[in-house]
């Protein structure tokens, strides 16, 4: 089973911030959380995602922690194409170009 962001829908967006208008609660503690695309111009380079949580304390005090990561979308036709160039199959799919996520599950041919 794989699961994976929509990346023709990310790479329509464009380079761009995305914050969360809500807090998340984890361990009990309050945070933004914010993510900060870098979109190359062509598919097959390196993109760039900044994951940012803001996390406020119980006196206010703001801490903010990020993480750069680098990643290389694909299209949903390219990973069927890699998934039957390895000898294996589409069992289940649930991709939808409008969705931000989709899973898919392969098995052996």
């Amino acid at each position: 089973m794989l699961t994976s962001r929509t990346w023709e829908l990310v790479r329509a967006r464009g380079s761009r911030l995305d914050i969360s208008d809500r807090l998340v609660r984890r361990n009990g503690r309050d945070a933004v959380v914010v993510y900060r695309w870098e979109i190359a111009p062509r598919w097959e380079e390196e993109h760039h995602i900044e994951i940012a949580i803001a996390q406020v304390d119980a006196t206010g005090l703001v801490l903010v922690r990020s993480e750069l990561l680098s990643c290389w979308p694909y299209r949903y036709e390219e990973l069927e194409v890699e998934l039957h160039r390895v000898g294996l199959r589409t069992e289940v799919s649930t991709f939808d170009l409008e969705a931000e996520n989709y899973m898919v599950v392969a098995s052996k041919v």
